[in-house]
């Protein structure tokens, strides 16, 4: 922390003129947070299924235990000791992207639309909403220009140092190709597909344990 400037107000509004300091200070660095995800790298499908048909003794017992509690205590500790062993749970750090290019001008346009939106809300007027969206497209495109040109001048000073360049770059491209799958079916389709799926674990499992039981030649 340091000071930037300091000195007296120039005022009448008491009998003594106050005395002022303007401080430079950073803002403190929010603490990281972390959230358990699991891992499915190195997952395979068959071999879980394998391990899984292994221990269907143990899951055929919640079939006499009459208690619902326990019936179910017992499956998800088969069912995720299991997966543990071919998807384990880890770690990770939630990264958490720096906008420096969202301006003073940035923020108060964003907090326009904000204001439009709550004063559609309590109005339902159409033409309240027509003005909340042409404000979102109007952040929108403001931010994606101001950050073009952010990653810009980032690309411009670093032109001649390939490794900080590059962190630019990384910055830019993202880091797993996300894939959102979807479904062209109506619900009683999609329906179905998960019934027919789900019929044929059993048979599979069954299949797989025989198999597995069966001495080798």
């Amino acid at each position: 922390m340091s000071t930037k400037a300091s000195g007296v107000m120039d005022t009448i509004i008491s009998d003594h003129l106050p005395v002022y300091a303007v401080l430079n200070m950073k803002l403190p660095k929010p603490p990281p947070q972390y959230i358990l995800t699991r891992s499915y790298k190195d997952y395979d499908g068959e071999r879980f299924t394998a391990h899984l048909a292994s221990r269907s003794q143990e899951l055929i017992s919640v079939f006499s235990d009459s208690n619902v509690n326990s019936k179910l205590d017992n499956f998800n500790n088969v069912l995720l000791t299991t997966l543990a062993v071919h998807a384990p749970v880890k770690i990770t750090k939630i990264q958490n992207r720096s906008c420096p290019f969202i301006t003073t001008d940035i923020k108060n346009q964003m907090s326009h639309r904000d204001q439009l939106h709550r004063r559609y809300k309590r109005t339902r007027d159409i033409d309240d909403w027509r003005a909340f969206k042409n404000a979102q497209r109007s952040v929108k495109s403001t931010l994606k220009a101001a950050e073009k040109q952010h990653v810009r001048t980032k690309v411009n000073l670093h032109k001649d140092n390939s490794k900080s360049l590059w962190k630019v770059i990384n910055r830019c491209i993202p880091s797993k190709d996300k894939r959102i799958l979807t479904y062209h079916k109506n619900t009683s389709e999609v329906a179905n597909d998960f019934n027919q799926f789900f019929q044929s674990v059993g048979k599979r499992a069954a299949e797989t344990a025989e198999m597995l039981a069966s001495p080798t030649k």
